[in-house]
Formats: structure tokens, C-alpha cells, sequence
């Protein structure tokens, strides 16, 4: 079963300048991005110098930070953070297979009907969402990217959640 995360909101700090980055001012729902250039257009004897044009991340860039420190397994720290999914993930007898980004895509095992059903009981009820949220917007993905909010959509797909519900099913009556 895949799990998708998107961006719903992500909006910067008020003195973001981060280096190499794409200038973005806020973005909402639907991935739109606004560019902010920053600059200055006074041309008068009098007007303030140019500022330095601000620059964020963009959502492929934040969603790539999120997967990489999910993923990092080197010190045990790192894995405190996400403690809240993963204990979810163990508590309901789901293990978690593969991460990859577009969106963040993380896909799921489900042994077993009942598993399924609790994920997708949990996904309606927007519990899963609140599970992820709380586990991957960290303090320090916000400050890595200089981010004051990062709201983040959570998306199973009813089609696949039907044709895995099937299929455990299937396995249920041949066994």
C-alpha cells in the first residue's frame, strides 16, 4: 500500500536567504509557487539600497530532505524523531518497505486483512495524517529550510486500497 505526501502549505521564515535555492514566497494547496524576487524597484537619489533577493526551497527540495532523514540509520537520535510513525506502523503490524520522492511516496506491507483495515480506518479518520505530520515535520527540517510552516497532505488511493483489500481476501479463502 502506498502512502503519498505532498505539500499542502509551506510557508518561509521571515529572514530566509538561503543559498542556490528557488525563490519562492508561500506555497499553498495544489503546489503553486509565488516568486519573490526581494528586490527593490525605487530608482530615486533617495531609495534604499537593493535587498538581497530571498530564496526558499523548493517542495521536490523539502520532500528529498524529509526521505533523506527518514531514511538515515546511522545515529539513533535520528530515529527518535519519527518514533511516532514508526511505533504507529509497529502498533498496527504494518512494516515499512521503501521511501522514494516525486511526491514523498512510502509504501507499506499490510500482512494482513486487519491491518489494512486499521490503516485505512486511521487514514479516514485523518489520524495517519496527524501521525505523519507530527513525525516528519521535525524542528529540524523547518530550520534546514528555513521554514516557519510545513503542512503536509497525506493520500492513499481508494483504488489501491480496494484491489490490496481483494487480494488479502483471495489469500484468505485459499488458505
Amino acid at each position: 500500500m502506498k502512502l503519498k505526501i505532498d505539500v499542502e502549505v509551506m510557508k518561509p521564515t521571515e529572514h530566509s536567504t538561503l543559498q542556490d535555492k528557488t525563490p519562492v514566497s508561500t506555497v499553498e494547496s495544489g503546489g503553486s509557487q509565488n516568486v519573490s524576487s526581494g528586490q527593490n524597484q525605487s530608482s530615486g537619489v533617495n531609495a534604499e539600497a537593493p535587498q538581497a533577493p530571498m530564496y526558499f526551497p523548493t517542495i521536490e527540495q523539502v520532500l528529498c530532505g524529509i526521505a533523506a532523514n527518514v531514511m538515515k540509520t546511522t545515529a539513533p537520535k535520528n530515529w527518535d524523531e519519527h518514533d511516532h510513525f514508526l511505533t504507529y506502523l509497529e502498533r498496527i503490524r504494518a512494516t515499512l518497505t521503501s521511501v522514494s520522492t516525486g511526491s514523498l511516496l512510502i509504501t507499506v506491507k499490510c500482512d494482513s486483512l486487519q491491518i489494512l483495515e486499521r490503516l485505512w480506518e486511521d487514514y479516514l479518520s485523518g489520524h495517519l495524517g496527524e501521525v505523519i505530520q507530527r513525525s516528519f515535520v521535525t524542528e529540524e527540517i523547518l530550520t534546514e529550510f528555513s521554514l516557519a510552516e510545513l503542512k503536509l497532505k497525506t493520500t492513499i488511493s481508494e483504488e489501491e486500497y480496494k484491489a490490496c483489500k481483494a487480494k488479502l481476501e483471495k489469500e484468505l479463502s485459499e488458505g
